[in-house]
């Protein structure tokens, strides 16, 4: 993806909810994206999707899935592409799961759409995606409507529908905010596993830096419409480099215990009306005159690590 823009117009003006991103993701990799609510993290995995709703849409940038230009295709094509090779696990599978439409053929339809499945040979895919996820007695559940199963379960449907037509890149947008510690363990591991059985890229948006530690190769952070850092996880984790970073790092409760759990002061800008300058400035404890002036560009600290600051080697020192 390069430079990806979103914007959405309103009656307040023009809202750049994603400024500009960029990132990749190769067959098998597992990318994390991370940043605090209404840095654009969702509604980037929305513009690749190619799903924004009004009064937003895709101003700029370029998606290349395989080798093409997904942005410059026409929606007939777009349609083929969803589901079949780029998929989508939302976060509350209550509302993105029809109540009124049984598991089995939820499941199913973007089977038939895709891959042209019907009757028996429909009914087998369906089952067997059912228990990839594990679904308990597949064959008896798929009858069952949203409202019989519990909210793992359900989250473990939403994800069979986005594997069933095994995409190339999966898209998990949150999918365990719901979900209790022990079935959010278990669903982690859940798509861990399949991705070693199907090669599938993972997209992983949330905002539990311990999900990125677990789950992640490389880490993207998200700062009000734009990446701020971006490197493999054990560098970032361990070799932070831009002060929004640091400062969320500092947020994680540790296990031996602190008597004040640091905080971020302040609030992300308004996207309507963002500074032409670095937009952490004026949160960050060691703004300099130069961060209020123009926005810095993503520097190398090291091989496969960038950060957007213009003092990442003091902070590195500071920290």
């Amino acid at each position: 993806m390069e430079d990806l823009r979103v914007y959405f117009f309103t009656s307040r003006g023009i809202s750049r909810a994603v400024d500009g991103v960029s990132f990749h993701v190769g067959e098998g990799e597992t990318l994390g994206v991370v940043g605090e609510s209404g840095c654009g993290k969702s509604v980037t995995a929305l513009g690749i999707l190619r799903l924004v709703p009004a009064p937003g849409r895709v101003v700029g940038g370029r998606v290349f899935l395989e080798g093409e230009d997904i942005t410059k295709v026409s929606e007939a094509h777009i349609r083929h592409i969803r589901g079949a090779k780029i998929s989508m696990i939302l976060q509350d599978p209550m509302t993105s799961l029809n109540p009124v439409f049984s598991i089995g053929s939820q499941v199913g339809e973007s089977i038939t759409i895709h891959q042209g499945l019907k009757g028996r040979t429909l009914l087998k895919r369906v089952i067997e995606m059912l228990k990839l996820v594990r679904i308990p007695a597949a064959e008896s559940r798929i009858t069952d409507y949203p409202h019989q199963m519990s909210g793992g379960m359900r989250q473990r449907v939403a994800g069979a529908i986005g594997i069933s037509c095994e995409p190339r890149v999966l898209i998990c947008d949150e999918p365990t905010t719901a979900l209790d510690v022990t079935i959010q363990a278990q669903y982690l591991e859940l798509l861990k596993e399949v991705q070693e059985r199907t090669g599938v890229a993972l997209i992983f948006i949330t905002h539990d830096m311990g999900i990125i530690a677990r789950m992640c190769d490389r880490v993207v952070v998200m700062y009000a419409g734009r990446v701020v850092e971006t490197g493999s996880v054990r560098d970032v984790f361990l070799d932070a480099n831009q002060p929004y970073t640091i400062s969320l790092l500092k947020c994680l409760p540790r296990l031996e215990g602190v008597a004040h759990l640091e905080s971020i002061e302040g609030q992300p800008p308004d996207p309507h009306t963002f500074p032409p300058a670095c937009r952490f400035a004026p949160r960050c404890p060691k703004v300099q005159p130069v961060c209020n002036e123009v926005y810095p560009e993503m520097v190398k600290v090291k091989e496969g690590h960038m950060a957007a600051c213009y003092f990442p080697g003091d902070w590195h020192r500071d920290k």
